[in-house]
C-alpha cells in the first residue's frame, strides 16, 4: 500500500470497481465508517470492518459494475477529502429498478489514513432519483 494518502484512496476505489475482495484490506481493523442519512439509508449508518465486509459481499451480488469518478481531491497530512461521482449498474432487481439500470450518487467522502490503511471514512451521499 502506498504512503501517499490519495494514492491509497485511488487504489481502494479501483479495487472496489474490480469487485476485488482485497478492497477490504485497505481498512484498519478498528476502522469506523459513518454514512450520513440519504435516500438509500434514511437513518444513515455507522459500521465497523466486519459489517463493511458483509456489505461489500452484498454489493458484489447487487452490481454488475461500478465506477468511482474522483472530481476533486484535497489532501492535508493523513486526511483526504474527495468529491466523487459513483455509478453502479444493477445485476439484480432493486425496488423499482431492474437489472441494467444505472444508479448515480454524488458524494463527498472524508478519509483518514494511517500507515497506508483507512482508519476512518465519512460519507455524505446525494442519490439521484431513478431516470
Amino acid at each position: 500500500m502506498s504512503s501517499d494518502p490519495l494514492d491509497t484512496v485511488r487504489a481502494y476505489f479501483a479495487a472496489i470497481e474490480r469487485a476485488d475482495p482485497a478492497a477490504m484490506d485497505f481498512y484498519a481493523e478498528d476502522v469506523e465508517q459513518i454514512e450520513h442519512p440519504n435516500a438509500i439509508k434514511p437513518q444513515g449508518d455507522r459500521r465497523g470492518v466486519n459489517q463493511m465486509r458483509a456489505d461489500f459481499e452484498k454489493g458484489r451480488a447487487l452490481l454488475a459494475r461500478q465506477q468511482y469518478d474522483i472530481r476533486a481531491a484535497i489532501v492535508s497530512g493523513d486526511e483526504v477529502a474527495v468529491q466523487v461521482l459513483w455509478t453502479g449498474e444493477l445485476a439484480i432487481p432493486l425496488g423499482a429498478l431492474q437489472p441494467g439500470d444505472v444508479m448515480r450518487v454524488h458524494s463527498a467522502i472524508f478519509f483518514r489514513i494511517h500507515n497506508g490503511k483507512i482508519v476512518s471514512q465519512e460519507n455524505y451521499d446525494c442519490v439521484e432519483p431513478p431516470a
